[in-house]
């Protein structure tokens, strides 16, 4: 998570796969399936890179290695689903956080997916899952041209919440969202769930990969 912060999505795969090599039980260690999730966020970083430059190789890449890391996610929660007692309850988590990076590696975002990746996490009380959430739901509103006042509404709520954990990366991203879009982070009235992009995300993948 630290090399993603700092901007260097291709050093954060590297050192998945190092976490891969090393780990006993790859396809059932907990540990490796946030680093699975991680990594297809890193992959959505270089996809995000490479689209504005036209670089057609770069964008591939990012796709592939994003593929790659949603088919050992996919399969992880697979064989937890498969457990007598249904898996630990983050499983849910970092699947809707998996489902809602693959929408940004895809080039659509999806403020649907975001705001399932939002819930899981308050369920679960990660506030910084969670304001990486709100962050990622604000920026998709924008970019769909949805709610302009919703995406207001939430980007507000994940810049509080990383100024409160003290996730300075994080709450940079927000300043930076708010500085290109003209946003207001001074806390705006509640969104209502009509205007959110809150409609509901199914946990369940296998997930699909497209260009």
């Amino acid at each position: 998570l630290l090399l993603i912060a700092r901007g260097q999505p291709t050093e954060a795969i590297a050192s998945v796969r190092e976490s891969l090599a090393r780990s006993a039980q790859p396809e059932r260690d907990v540990h490796m399936r946030v680093c699975h999730r991680l990594a297809i966020r890193a992959a959505a970083d270089l996809a995000e890179m490479a689209r504005p430059l036209g670089d057609t190789a770069g964008l591939n890449e990012a796709l592939a290695i994003g593929s790659e890391f949603v088919a050992l996610l996919d399969h992880h929660a697979q064989l937890v689903r498969g457990l007598p007692d249904g898996g630990d309850p983050h499983l849910a988590l970092d699947v809707a956080l998996g489902k809602a990076e693959l929408s940004r590696l895809t080039g659509r975002s999806s403020a649907a997916a975001w705001a399932t990746a939002a819930a899981a996490a308050d369920e679960l009380q990660h506030p910084h899952e969670a304001a990486y959430s709100r962050f990622r739901q604000a920026e998709a509103l924008l970019f769909s041209r949805g709610a302009r006042a919703t995406a207001r509404t939430f980007a507000a709520e994940a810049y509080r919440m990383a100024r409160d954990l003290g996730a300075a990366p994080l709450q940079r991203e927000v300043e930076q969202l708010a500085a290109r879009s003209g946003l207001d982070l001074a806390s705006p009235p509640v969104a209502s769930e009509e205007d959110s992009g809150t409609a509901p995300v199914s946990h369940g993948i296998p997930f699909r990969l497209t260009r």
